[in-house]
């Protein structure tokens, strides 16, 4: 799984300033690099207004099969940290296997089609219990890495109702800190620390339900004999937190995630849409919004984009809450000229040799975080630098918006001959 990326809101990141051209951005710049922003940029010139919106249609979509996700509406239920910018929140409901009466619905659940997999803070789980996982008579921790958000806890089993379906016994991750005495010294988690709790700057969340293209997320797993003494564990794909999406009867080979455009400096709240199935009902067919366009990813769940001369491994992820560009690689952070600019990329499938060209705007992340808004089309930040990968192009929620966005799981076909029958892993918009 790709989770060693921004699940997270990334609340943390700094605003970077540098010359662009006729912008600039206007915070405190790193002591003494080479402005790389500057000579990236320094071509651009300012944009009076965003670039046409993303060619498909908005149509609030209904069925069992659809779930609403909401951004920015439910900040206040977060606590004393508040909410952080673009950050699609869903609500999922979990039972005690085998009941259909002890059952709670859990909100401000990222969704995230960057993971795969449901975690939920413990803490927060109430009237519910679970099965809990055990290997060799001893319960099973998982460390989730997910950069500024990993996330350490137990490996419980729920019912989870979902698309009208209940999966008995599904593997979750139960986000503890405290569980087992804390995570292992081995572990990122400990090394890099893990989310608290829903308020922790990190998070913002209650929970993250991970639907995007891989079947199970393939992180570390750990048997727990007894408290601080966690040893690792190999844990096969069918034993490991489940992505939800392949695991149903039906509406199992991928998801849609739809979202209307917003204006240029942004939106209060937003409600867009997600539908299980690709092509398997009539609301979640591609050609209803005239998409036909596969970008197919290869082992590693990424795709290529071209930018600025350079082509780059990406990856479409309505988890990260910007989209995050290769450039000011001496630095990171969120960009902030003084008036916005259109940038121009080529996004292709892993293997493709010619792609299609799209224009992205990035604005000024001060202005934008002080205007009150939640949710933004041009918010960016500077592309983070993965080990043995380097830098990779995150497009992030502001992608989604203006678009309809196909996600298909990996070794599923896209049903009644849609996107030519395309077989997972790909996107589609």
């Amino acid at each position: 799984m790709k989770n060693l990326r921004a699940a997270s809101s990334f609340a943390s990141l700094a605003v970077i300033a540098v010359t662009v051209g006729a912008c600039s951005k206007t915070t405190s710049a790193p002591a003494s690099p080479t402005n790389t922003c500057s000579t990236q940029l320094s071509s651009q010139v300012c944009a009076a207004s965003d670039p046409a919106p993303a060619g498909t249609s908005f149509t609030a979509l209904t069925g069992n099969n659809v779930m609403p996700f909401t951004i920015g509406s439910n900040c206040p239920g977060l606590g004393s940290v508040g909410c952080s910018p673009n950050v699609p929140f869903v609500s999922v409901t979990i039972c005690t296997p085998g009941s259909a009466t002890q059952c709670q619905t859990v909100g401000n659940v990222l969704l995230d089609t960057g993971s795969y997999g449901l975690r939920i803070f413990g803490s927060l789980i109430s009237g519910v219990t679970s099965t809990e996982y055990k290997v060799a008579g001893s319960p099973v921790g998982e460390c989730a890495e997910f950069g500024s958000a990993n996330t350490w806890g137990s490996v419980e089993r729920y019912d989870l109702q979902i698309d009208g379906q209940t999966l008995s016994n599904f593997p979750v991750q139960q986000i503890d800190n405290a569980f087992s005495g804390g995570a292992p010294a081995s572990s990122i988690c400990a090394e890099m620390g893990s989310v608290s709790g829903p308020a922790d700057p990190n998070a913002n969340f209650n929970g993250i339900l991970g639907v995007g293209m891989g079947l199970a997320d393939q992180q570390s797993y750990f048997v727990c004999a007894s408290a601080g003494h966690c040893t690792p564990v190999d844990i096969s794909t069918a034993y490991q937190v489940q992505n939800p999406v392949p695991s149903l009867t039906t509406d199992n080979n991928g998801i849609l995630l739809e979202l209307p455009q917003v204006p240029q400096g942004g939106q209060g709240s937003v409600t867009g849409y997600l539908a299980f199935g690709i092509g398997t009902q009539s609301n979640n067919k591609p050609s209803n919004w005239g998409v036909s366009s596969v970008y197919k990813a290869d082992g590693s769940l990424q795709m290529r984009t071209t930018y600025g001369s350079q082509q780059y491994s990406s990856f479409i992820d309505s988890g990260s809450n910007a989209n995050y560009v290769p450039i000011c690689s001496n630095t990171s952070g969120f960009l902030a000229p003084t008036c916005s600019v259109n940038l121009d990329a080529t996004n292709m499938g892993a293997s493709d040799v010619s792609g299609t060209d799209l224009t992205f705007q990035v604005g000024n992340a001060n202005s934008l975080f002080g205007s009150g808004n939640w949710a933004f089309n041009n918010l960016a930040g500077t592309a983070f630098n993965y080990p043995g990968v380097g830098l990779v192009f995150d497009w992030g929620l502001p992608f989604f918006y203006g678009r309809t966005v196909f996600v298909g799981v990996t070794g599923k076909k896209a049903s009644g001959g849609e996107l030519g029958s395309a077989t997972g892993p790909y996107w589609a918009y």
